[in-house]
């Protein structure tokens, strides 16, 4: 974590010619993250609704209920760490950085970001800078290798 994020500095992230600030992440992306992730699980069962006979949809719902009260689907905890590093789970919490600051961001803006591998790059090294819990990066890695 650089110094402007330990002041609670946005990052910035430029593209297109526009330049965003990008938020830290705070309990309250968290909780949109956790959020998102449950809702994909349960919408993913409800998909597949049809295809199952009645007791495998009983099971799986029963699954997601048993995975909820085991907690899961919480930020740090398998579920949602997994997610986290899926596709669409790293463009939601990038929608969330960006989306912070500039209200109007969207989700084609993200898939737009995330098309251009360079333009994806950029913007995951200010993500993981502003959320690095280490106030030394190694020198290795500070020095762009």
């Amino acid at each position: 974590m650089d110094q402007a994020a330990a002041l609670g500095v946005p990052g910035e992230f430029k593209f297109d010619g526009v330049v965003y600030k990008v938020a830290e992440r705070k309990f309250e992306q968290e909780a949109h993250f956790v959020q998102w992730v449950k809702r994909e699980a349960f919408e993913e069962i409800e998909r597949l609704k049809d295809a199952m006979p009645p007791a495998l949809y009983k099971m799986q719902v029963d699954g997601y209920r048993h995975d909820l009260a085991m907690k899961l689907y919480e930020w740090g905890m398998p579920f949602c760490t997994v997610a986290a590093m899926s596709p669409s789970g790293s463009k939601f919490l990038a929608f969330l950085a960006l989306a912070k600051h500039q209200p109007g961001v969207t989700m084609h803006l993200i898939d737009r970001i995330y098309d251009d591998k360079d333009a994806w790059e950029r913007l995951a090294l200010v993500m993981a800078d502003l959320n690095d819990p280490n106030p030394e990066r190694p020198a290795q890695e500070a020095a762009g290798r």
